[in-house]
């Protein structure tokens, strides 16, 4: 499913004196932080301010911070995903306490399900009933609806439960992404062993996938039309729902007709399925007949939640890396856990386009990439190219874009031995890094010691673009690397296709997003990945490139003749004037062998 992409407005950085506050507003606690409702004076637009509790004294952006921003960002260019809508951000000083605090401006939402669900479960002036069956299949397939659009971007939400499912109008929306990870293809094995979420929707596995947030949806689905919260687990053999806690079966209640009915029943026991392989993904759940009615009604666009039940509560890389999950060619057939988005994720990014920017001649490029190479991509070990890959390239970019910001260094009262594009470099990847493998310390000393970044954080904030772009060309590389892998066994033959062609891959990529003088013609980062395939398939099996563009080894393999000659051109060109005596890092990637 490719998705419906957006312009988002650009994020506003506000004051606090430009909201008025409510004076009965809640204040739940979120993952990070509580929020707090009001109306943004100019246009009286009604908001909620999300608050986080800072860890780090006196530093406003911290890498969670930057998660959240850039993630809630991402997903509103995409509307399926139905998550709030991030307006910007707002910074408050208090006078008290001499802290200061950053809000996520985020837009306000009537309601969630946990407040009609269960808070007001015997409160009939808050709430007039429950829902009734047709409503609760709507509203299960709205997230479904929502949560494969999320997924197919790359992206897990890890704390799906009623309180971060919002009613508004007649619809539903996700919300608090504090939590939230980039997985893509291929997570690090470090992070996706990493989960934490709330307790009562957690998944029974060690490690997160997709599925696990499938796992997280299907209880809350029991806790919404229960109306009470059970740890739920699921005897898929004996087709058995029941709470860990008391080990009470649940099978005959959900398999009402006032609850879920037999098919219901079917559906959940999918979801709840121990064995997180052979669990639904989202997709095949909204298959799945108990939402035949519902895909009827969806044609003829008339699938809406009936707000009049509960009443308007408004307000209130590669397989066989130590350091890589491990796949298996039956994975693969059964497109399970990360490989069941693997085509969308290719869909979704292919035609995001390669930002080109002259860059500044005072940046030195070879420190730049020292700096990166040495601390992101384990120059000790070649073959981890790709566990920094889409750090290293979305840093690369964001540098870019945003190095003329930071050129003035007196401005900013750097140490003079700190150069602005290091500062610079160090805050993009620290965002970068959080999202991609979400493994970066905020206290941690860089650049041999000479800053902390608490010590850079506050000093570029002001400047810092936080409309940023995502550009997971990791899974571009995969895509190509599976097609190769699982449909052209003729290929094993005469190349390994292990580690060496994903390396092989990763390097030329790079090359492309460091050249000081950009390609003249707009290029998407699918072009990028496409051409240096062609390229380094013709050097290993001594084909032509000719022969590869005219007879395509995979339907997806493909380039205009004249373009691709004319990236060759200027490929070599490029090449041919670096001087790799000076990348003492990068010699282990590159040969002086003109290509």
């Amino acid at each position: 499913m490719k998705l419906n992409k957006i312009i988002n407005d650009k994020l506003e950085i506000f004051k606090i004196d430009d909201f008025t506050y409510e004076v009965s507003s809640d204040k739940p606690a979120g993952s990070f932080g509580e929020v707090t409702r009001a109306v943004i004076n100019k246009g009286n637009i009604p908001v909620v301010l999300k608050k986080y509790k800072l860890n780090v004294m006196n530093t406003i952006l911290t890498k969670d911070i930057i998660k959240e921003i850039i993630i809630l960002q991402h997903l509103n260019k995409y509307p399926e995903t139905n998550t709030a809508k991030l307006y910007g951000i707002c910074i408050e000083f208090d006078l008290k306490t001499r802290n200061r605090y950053c809000y996520l401006v985020l837009e306000s939402l009537e309601t969630d399900l946990h407040r009609i669900s269960i808070k007001y479960k015997y409160d009939k002036t808050k709430s007039e009933g429950r829902f009734n069956p047709l409503q609760y299949k709507i509203i299960f397939y709205k997230c479904l609806k929502a949560l494969n659009a999320i997924h197919s971007l790359g992206f897990l939400h890890n704390d799906i439960k009623l309180a971060n499912i919002m009613l508004h109008g007649t619809d539903i929306k996700f919300i608090d992404f504090g939590l939230s990870k980039y997985l893509g293809l291929y997570p690090l094995f470090h992070q996706v062993n990493t989960y934490d979420t709330t307790d009562m929707i957690k998944a029974p596995e060690a490690r997160i996938s997709f599925s696990s947030d499938i796992f997280s949806l299907a209880s809350t689905m029991i806790h919404l039309v229960s109306r009470t919260y059970m740890k739920i687990r699921c005897d898929y053999g004996h087709m058995d729902i029941y709470d860990i806690k008391d080990n009470q079966s649940y099978s005959s209640y959900l398999s009402l007709d006032r609850t879920f009915g037999q098919d219901g029943y079917n559906l959940l026991c999918n979801l709840l399925n121990s064995d997180s392989n052979n669990r639904y993904c989202a997709n095949k759940a909204l298959l799945h007949p108990y939402f035949n009615e519902i895909r009827e009604i969806e044609k003829a666009d008339n699938l809406e939640i009936d707000r009049t039940v509960v009443g308007l509560l408004g307000g209130s890389p590669i397989s066989g890396l130590e350091n890589i999950i491990r796949y298996t060619p039956e994975n693969f057939a059964q497109k399970n856990l990360e490989l069941c988005y693997y085509e969308e994720l290719h869909l979704n990014y292919r035609d995001d386009i390669f930002p080109i920017q002259y860059i500044e001649n005072n940046i030195e490029y070879h420190h730049l990439m020292n700096w990166l190479l040495r601390n992101f991509n384990h120059t000790n070990k070649p073959n981890h190219i790709f566990y920094g890959l889409d750090t290293l390239i979305n840093a690369i970019i964001h540098t870019n874009n945003n190095f003329n910001k930071f050129s003035d260094r007196n401005t900013y009262k750097m140490p003079p031995l700190i150069d602005p594009l290091y500062v610079n470099t160090f805050v993009n990847v620290s965002m970068f890094h959080s999202i991609f493998t979400d493994y970066i310390n905020n206290t941690v000393n860089i650049l041999e010691g000479r800053i902390k970044t608490i010590e850079i954080i506050d000093t570029v904030y002001e400047n810092l673009d936080i409309n940023i772009n995502l550009y997971p060309v990791s899974n571009h590389i995969s895509y190509i690397y599976l097609q190769l892998l699982y449909n052209i066994k003729k290929l094993e033959n005469s190349y390994e296709f292990s580690i060496n062609f994903y390396y092989d891959i990763s390097i030329e990529v790079i090359f492309w997003f460091i050249q000081p003088i950009p390609f003249d013609e707009p290029l998407t980062n699918w072009d990028i990945v496409v051409f240096s395939a062609i390229h380094i398939l013709s050097n290993i099996l001594k084909i032509p490139s000719i022969e590869f563009l005219q007879n395509p080894l995979l339907p997806i393999l493909v380039m205009d003749e004249n373009r691709y000659n004319k990236m060759f051109d200027y490929y070599t060109h490029q090449y041919s004037t670096m001087d790799f005596t000076q990348f003492e890092s990068y010699n282990i990637y590159f040969n002086n062998d003109k290509p």
